[in-house]
């Protein structure tokens, strides 16, 4: 009897001891994550970064077109065996209908989102939160890249307009059918004929994208991967190969300073991280510029401004561009502001002239469009209004001056007559702007310390408090036992 209660005793323990080692789960590889990007995105506005409890942060800066950021899961995971993901939004997207985060499920381990329709990049199904739509698949086959489903849950839960909102999203394989679900809820499709058939051995490669306009930063974090925190501490995360982006203005002290380049186009490396549309650009060594070549009505180039970048728009109005080109006509100008972020309300047009083989500087006031106004976050450049194949221009340079104060004479009074002086808005206009401040801070703070999982820690699908009561019965027993056989020997 002496002998049983020591051999039950010490598997007691032993289970206590495995039970206790199981309430820390096991986390993933962080080498096995890669950061990835969109051809036209721009990777040094990417972040991506492990989490106090092992999760990954995916985080970007920076406007629309140069943020499409992405990350790569590049194990295979076994779609018949489920795939579960828990999720934290941490940043409020509800202000821009085109902002979205998405999931994709691919027969390689590729970058994809809707911005790439390059069907040969991989097959698969492509998930996209957004806060209009709430969330929309795609489907990616040799037929095309199409819409298949959208589906809003009933729940009254605000899962891309509210910071911190965590979402359970349950990958499942029931009587043939591939089914997804959202928090528990079935979104109603079948997904089967159009993943499994380009899958070998049912492995497919998990992913993540992300794209915005008109916000300054989106942010989300993965908590969970198939039950697993998704990095482990320590380890380092690999970084795709990309162009790095140069940034002009990143030593400027605009305090102390009357002018600055935003971009200086002279060099070959200049037009790394610039997107387009309707362009093709190429740095054109015998000009020592960048070359700008009209291929569609509407064409433009973004330049990428971090934060660092970001300026005054009221002490810097006076833009100066050094260009050449043969085209006379209608150009523009795009940016937002901290309180503007919509270049539907911040652009201004100007008239270009041919500059007969020379090259010109374009002097401009830009409050000549009402909304340059406080802190500048991102500059477009539309080469022609509406543009047309063949066009050709030329920039050297981009920068902003400090522009003239108006002269303004004092007011005149007389001993008959007093004018009384006319109340200023610059109170109301700090007061606007400390309650964006604060506004601001808050929503950094958010994001400082989102991350946190709602979803419950279990180990081999049990909940971590089952196991610890577990051992404290076991204890239990084993003491028991003890104290029985003690007493049978006296």
């Amino acid at each position: 009897m002496k002998n049983i209660a020591k051999i039950l005793a010490a598997v007691m323990v032993l289970s206590l001891i495995v039970a206790v080692c199981s309430i820390s789960p096991a986390a993933l590889n962080s080498s096995d994550w890669e950061i990835v990007h969109h051809p036209t995105g721009n990777p040094a506005n990417a972040v991506v970064e492990t989490t106090p409890n092992n999760g990954i942060r995916l985080s970007h800066e920076g406007h629309y077109p140069s943020s499409n950021a992405g990350l790569l899961y590049t194990q295979p995971l076994n779609v018949k065996e489920g795939i579960s993901l828990n999720v934290t939004v941490e940043t409020n997207n509800g202000n821009s209908a085109d902002t979205w985060y998405g999931i994709c499920l691919m027969n390689r381990p590729v970058y994809f989102d809707v911005t790439n329709t390059d069907v040969d990049s991989g097959f698969g199904i492509v998930l996209l939160c957004r806060p209009a739509d709430q969330f929309q698949w795609f489907t990616v086959s040799e037929a095309g890249f199409a819409q298949a489903t959208t589906w809003s849950p009933s729940s009254d839960k605000e899962y891309y307009s509210d910071e911190g909102v965590t979402i359970d999203f349950d990958i499942k394989f029931e009587d043939g059918a591939l089914n997804i679900y959202v928090d528990g809820e079935d979104v109603g499709y079948d997904f089967a004929e159009d993943l499994l058939p380009y899958l070998i051995d049912d492995q497919a490669y998990i992913g993540f994208s992300m794209s915005m306009t008109e916000l300054e930063l989106q942010s989300f974090v993965i908590n969970y991967l198939n039950g697993q925190q998704p990095a482990s501490e320590g380890e380092a995360i690999t970084k795709a190969e990309g162009g790095e982006t140069t940034a002009d203005a990143d030593d400027i002290d605009f305090e102390n300073v009357d002018k600055f380049t935003l971009k200086d186009f002279t060099q070959p490396d200049s037009i790394n991280g610039i997107t387009t549309n309707d362009c093709k650009i190429s740095f054109d060594e015998v000009e020592g510029a960048l070359k700008v070549e009209v291929t569609g009505a509407d064409p433009f180039f973004n330049i990428p401004m971090k934060k660092k970048m970001y300026f005054d728009g009221d002490k810097f109005y006076m833009i100066k561009m050094e260009y050449k080109t043969e085209f006379e006509g209608t150009s523009e100008f795009f940016y937002t502001t901290k309180e503007v972020p919509s270049m539907a309300y911040c652009n201004l047009q100007y008239d270009l002239e041919a500059t007969g083989g020379e090259y010109k500087i374009l002097e401009y006031d830009m409050q000549e469009s009402e909304n340059w106004t406080g802190e500048i976050r991102n500059f477009r450049v539309d080469p022609a209004a509406a543009g047309e194949e063949g066009q050709v221009f030329y920039y050297k340079s981009i920068s902003f001056e400090v522009g003239e104060e108006p002269v303004t004479e004092p007011p005149t009074t007389t001993a008959a007559t007093t004018t009384e002086a006319e109340p200023t808005t610059d109170a109301e206009t700090d007061a606007t702007t400390d309650a964006a401040t604060e506004a601001d801070g808050k929503t950094t703070d958010a994001v400082t310390d989102g991350g946190s999982s709602s979803a419950p820690a279990t180990s081999n699908g049990v909940p971590f408090w089952v196991w610890i009561i577990i051992g404290a019965v076991c204890v239990v027993v084993i003491v028991v036992i003890i104290i029985a056989v003690s007493k049978k020997k006296k």
